[in-house]
């Protein structure tokens, strides 16, 4: 018993003198500099930093620095860098590297691009970059179509986040319902970990579906994950300020990759049987549930799962897809699609276009998109 004791007090003491070694080997840090700075004041990137002077440096505040920093869509993307520096002291010098865009566009090429491609679709988007130097991004929008709507959303840092508050007034016309009405929303998100952001929020609904008067609040919570796996989990709770009863939302995504070959599963669920139509999934299209080879379907519950094979050619990303799996209402037996597409990288990110065939149904559906399906939204 006494060497049992003995051997492991040894133990301790070798663990304790190995973490006592690493941590010696972190520097201190002794300075911080941000340059690059004409109108953001140096104040707001010090609060996105998850460091501070008399810290050790960890490698992974470099990733977790720039990812808050994105986050704020306040700086160009190009000239991001966090740079650490030895000092003669033994403790090191960080330095992060920023350039705050013009007020009307981040890229002019990106601004050319972005207008004509959303004129085309029937939409005009406006962004006003930190107007002033106040901290402030606003962001105007409208369309027109099917689906017409005017908005506008206000994004600022506050600590080491970002709080965003919007609105809009929408006339929609689905192939389901006809939604009129006015939705408010606020939300924050932060980086809590390098590898994990946290967002929580609430959306006010008021308006007409189908006619009939409503009134939701839609308080969320959302948790995403960006190391071993992609992955996202998103919840709402669906509080009607009428007669209905209260109904319930989750939905969730985790993606693989193993070189070319790229996986996908996806599921959700809205329990509550009086939840309005305006609340459930859709399946079908390029989208959050795409069945590429079909078109729209509205779904109460779903388990889908996407494969794609990407070779990279350049600028060119020639693809093979399948998407499969099980929804209700109107897929229960199981769906399969199948295709090909083509991305193509440009300065805007990947434009895609998909053909794909359902060879149960016998149908083809042709969709363009923006960015990969497989990619959650971070």
């Amino acid at each position: 018993m006494k060497k049992l004791l003995i051997g492991l007090i040894c133990i301790l003491c070798l663990g304790t003198a190995f973490m006592t070694v690493q941590a010696a080997e972190e520097p201190i840090i002794e300075e911080i500099i941000i340059l690059g700075l004409t109108r953001t004041s140096e104040q707001m990137v010090q609060q996105q930093l998850p460091f501070a002077v008399g810290d050790r440096w960890h490698e992974e505040y470099r990733a977790w620095t720039l990812q808050r920093l994105r986050m704020t869509d306040k700086f160009s993307p190009a000239p991001l860098r966090v740079i650490t520096d030895p000092l003669p002291t033994g403790g090191v010098r960080v330095t992060v590297r920023v350039s705050d865009p013009a007020v009307w566009y981040k890229d002019p090429i990106e601004l050319v691009a972005s207008s004509g491609i959303s004129l085309i679709f029937g939409q005009v988007n406006l962004p006003l970059y930190n107007p002033g130097g106040l901290g402030q991004n606003f962001y105007l929008s409208g369309s027109w179509g099917s689906y017409q709507h005017l908005g506008l959303r206000i994004t600022r840092p506050v600590g080491p986040g970002v709080l965003t508050l919007r609105g809009r007034h929408i006339d929609y016309q689905s192939p389901f319902y006809h939604e009129q009405g006015l939705k408010l929303a606020g939300d924050y998100k932060s980086w809590l970990h390098p590898n994990w952001r946290l967002e929580a929020g609430t959306e006010f609904w008021r308006g007409a579906l189908d006619g009939g008067d409503m009134q939701i609040l839609f308080p969320q919570l959302a948790a995403y994950s960006n190391d071993p796996l992609r992955g996202e989990v998103k919840m709402g709770l669906g509080i009607p300020l009428g007669d209905i009863s209260p109904f319930f939302r989750v939905h969730s995504q985790v993606m693989g990759e193993y070189g070319p070959l790229i996986g996908l599963l996806r599921g959700g669920t809205v329990i509550g049987d009086e939840a309005p139509l305006n609340y459930l999934f859709h399946t079908g299209h390029f989208g959050l549930l795409p069945l590429r080879g079909q078109g729209l379907e509205l779904t109460r519950d779903y388990l889908l799962t996407t494969v794609e094979l990407h070779w990279q050619q350049g600028q060119l990303i020639p693809i093979l897809f399948l998407d499969g799996g099980f929804y209700r209402p109107g897929g229960e037996g199981g769906v399969i699609n199948i295709g090909a597409g083509l991305g193509v990288e440009t300065p805007m990110g990947v434009i895609r276009l998909d053909l794909g065939w359902n060879p149960l149904r016998g149908t083809t559906a042709f969709n363009f998109g923006f960015g990969h399906s497989f990619q959650p939204p971070f």
